[in-house]
């Protein structure tokens, strides 16, 4: 990402009034020099509020081994349950089985658009607040703002990493009416059917359909069982502050692909991914979802049912 200089900027009531300045910055002899007033409207923060200037990356891992994969596939669920549309019902009775990514499920406009959307999926961010509202000179992930004042926003700066994977989500143990209910409750009113499935029989099926398809035979299937919580970090900050992008980008990805906020904890998901394990968190965000129908599938579906 190209490092941003902003010089002599005011921020207040929610927008941004730019001075002369430069952006865009290559190195010290490479200016653009801004328009003397731009405004700039608020809430660009993926629900978590407005913010004034984001930074941030797209990682992918370093390739993981045996070892690691090992280690990263852990859940404690003998059983899942898939919540679906009435209609869906038949499909699932065939063996269809559908991995999103976990991009599609982080919708643009903040709102739910299916089971299990989050408006912060595949996104962990890092948020800066100057103890007194001034950033004298304050370097993030080799961005460097200077001379700025910033006031009237939830998060002034902040340092965002994204991941993306292929995704499958359900929730841990067979069929609970009161769960379901409240998972119709809160944001997706549109089901009404279900399916439980036996998870070593499903991952079996699953992994031996990716091994027999050349363009998934180099994927590996892992599964955890997904933490609720906080998965951003908040920093109070010195007028004068460097913060250097984590290194640790296995640790990144997984605080980001299996960690949710606790509004979702009535979910009690396993999270199942079908990673590149060259490049885990690496998918191309305009990836198209997977889609699986076989025998092999249908045979790990050992309950069914309308609600």
């Amino acid at each position: 990402m190209k490092s941003r200089l902003l010089n002599s900027t005011f921020l207040k009531s929610g927008r941004i009034a730019f001075n002369q300045g430069t952006a865009g910055a290559k190195s010290p002899g490479h200016t653009q020099k801004l328009a003397r007033k731009v405004a700039v409207a608020p809430g660009q923060a993926r629900g978590r509020g407005s913010t004034a200037f984001r930074f941030g990356e797209k990682i992918a891992c370093p390739a993981l081994s045996l070892r690691d994969i090992e280690g990263i596939d852990d859940t404690s669920a003998e059983y899942v349950t898939r919540h679906f549309k009435e209609d869906f019902i038949g499909g699932a009775l065939r063996g269809y089985f559908r991995f999103g990514t976990i991009a599609s499920y982080r919708p643009a406009d903040m709102k739910q658009i299916g089971r299990f959307s989050d408006a912060q999926e595949g996104t962990q961010q890092e948020t800066f607040r100057s103890r007194t509202g001034l950033y004298d000179d304050v370097a993030i992930g080799g961005n460097r703002i200077l001379g700025t004042t910033i006031v009237g926003f939830d998060n002034p700066i902040v340092y965002e990493y994204v991941v993306n994977d292929y995704c499958s989500c359900s929730s841990s143990g067979k069929f609970d009416l009161a769960r379901a209910k409240l998972l119709r409750e809160r944001g997706n009113d549109d089901i009404g059917a279900y399916a439980v499935y036996d998870l070593k029989k499903l991952r079996q099926a699953i992994e031996d359909l990716i091994l027999e398809k050349a363009e998934t035979n180099d994927l590996v299937l892992i599964g955890r069982d997904v933490v609720y919580g906080s998965k951003d970090r908040h920093w109070e900050i010195e007028e004068r502050f460097e913060y250097a992008a984590s290194k640790d980008r296995l640790a990144v990805w997984l605080g980001t692909a299996f960690v949710k906020s606790k509004d979702y904890m009535h979910e009690e998901e396993v999270r199942m991914l079908l990673i590149d394990p060259r490049n885990a968190g690496g998918l191309d965000e305009r990836a198209e979802p997977l889609e699986f129908e076989d025998p092999r599938i249908a045979a790990a579906v050992i309950d069914h049912g309308r609600f």
